[in-house]
């Protein structure tokens, strides 16, 4: 990494198994602005269309947000708050009603965790 630096790496993991691939959502970045982070969302069960608040930490002005990999519309955002629409879920055989809320903002993702966790009520006729 050296010092001073700005950067991105992957984070992989090597086990007995072999090593993790090289994915996204699983880098480290350092030197550059905080990363931001979620770390709670209310309400934490809905329906497309309800607000959800987000509280965390480091949100930046070029801010988005995705339930699962769907963006959802934000409504309202400060640095540590945000309020945004859920978006239509990803549906379909093997998709959960349960997903991970995920900031992006200054080029980086918020880390999932509990804290972030969505679910979405039974929708009836789709």
């Amino acid at each position: 990494m050296g010092t001073g630096g700005v950067g991105v790496v992957d984070i992989r993991v090597t086990s007995s198994l072999g090593t993790s691939p090289a994915v996204p959502r699983g880098q480290f970045a350092y030197g550059g602005p905080a990363a931001a982070a979620v770390t709670g969302i209310g309400p934490d069960t809905g329906r497309v269309g309800d607000h959800v608040q987000i509280d965390g930490l480091n949100f930046a002005s070029d801010v988005q947000v995705y339930f699962g990999d769907n963006l959802a519309e934000i409504i309202d955002s400060g640095p540590a708050q945000l309020v945004v629409k859920a978006p239509n879920p990803t549906i379909g055989f093997g998709k959960p009603s349960t997903i991970n809320v995920t900031v992006l903002t200054n080029g980086y993702s918020s880390p999932a965790s509990p804290a972030d966790e969505f679910t979405y009520l039974e929708r009836h006729g789709l």
